[in-house]
């Protein structure tokens, strides 16, 4: 957990998937993401600065973010989530100037927004925004009780044999959670998901047992969860070879609306004439 000083206060907040319980990451998933900044992060993940169509289409969306959705829409949900993923008392957080909201956002919590957006588990890693690569595991402890991965598991009526590797099998990440129907709306059935596949060492597969446990797994870190998900999913059949990485270094949204108006402003010049402030956007 990170700790968040506000006056002479300190307060603890998730920053890793080990300090995110399934729970805690489903009660995420269920704070209502305004429209704008939602599409703002999926046209900010395909921006791609060798497309020149593409980036006209980036500076016109971006450019066209309101007062309103920077100053009160945008901070209010990132006040939501904080409230989520923190102790920090609601009273105190809506002391926060809305510049304290988007730095707490963007500085802590916003690869595991992105995380629901874009279909992959993101996290900061010196300064950039990367996929998250779990520790792939035959076993792990919760609740003081030992579960195992099977060797085995049958997907679709094919038994799929799953061998020990060092990392995952790279897949292309929002095909697959599609293929298994993850969405924000029922992130609830990882909770199933682990019941069906993680097991004492003696135990054979019981749907009663599976639905007992769902209780259980809702309160597993998100890192063992993804571990069970990825070890799982990592002989589907097709699947791709790469996961795509997102994003770049962070930037606030407050400070990129500016940088792409200054752009914008410079319209009556020759695109060649405006590396350096497309370089900035591209960092």
């Amino acid at each position: 957990m990170i700790k968040i000083e506000i006056g002479k206060r300190k307060y603890r907040g998730v920053y890793s998937w080990n300090d995110m319980t399934l729970k805690r990451f489903c009660d995420l998933a269920d704070i209502e993401i305004p429209p704008r900044y939602e599409e703002f992060v999926i046209i900010d993940s395909k921006y791609n600065p060798d497309d020149k169509e593409n980036i006209n289409s980036y500076i016109d969306f971006v450019s066209g973010l309101t007062t309103e959705e920077l100053e009160k829409t945008f901070p209010d949900y990132f006040r939501k989530v904080i409230k989520t993923l923190t102790n920090i008392p609601e009273e105190k957080i809506s002391e926060l100037t809305p510049d304290n909201i988007r730095e707490l956002y963007e500085y802590y919590f916003k690869p595991f927004v992105l995380s629901l957006l874009l279909h992959e588990p993101l996290i900061h890693i010196m300064g950039q925004i990367r996929s998250y690569e779990p520790f792939i595991g035959r076993s792990f402890r919760l609740r003081l009780r030992r579960f195992y991965l099977p060797e085995v598991v049958n997907i679709m009526g094919q038994d799929i044999p799953l061998r020990n590797e060092p990392a995952i099998s790279y897949l292309e990440a929002s095909e697959i959670f599609r293929g298994v129907h993850m969405s924000r709306g029922n992130l609830r059935n990882l909770a199933m998901f682990m019941g069906i596949y993680c097991r004492k060492g003696w135990e054979k597969y019981n749907e009663k047992r599976v639905l007992k446990r769902q209780k259980l797994f809702m309160k597993a870190p998100m890192s063992v969860v993804w571990s069970v998900f990825f070890y799982t999913l990592q002989r589907l059949p097709d699947s791709t070879k790469s996961i795509q990485l997102f994003g770049s270094l962070p930037k606030q949204i407050n400070e990129l609306t500016k940088l792409v108006r200054t752009y914008k402003s410079l319209a009556v010049l020759d695109f060649c004439m405006r590396p350096l402030v497309m370089e900035d956007l591209e960092h």
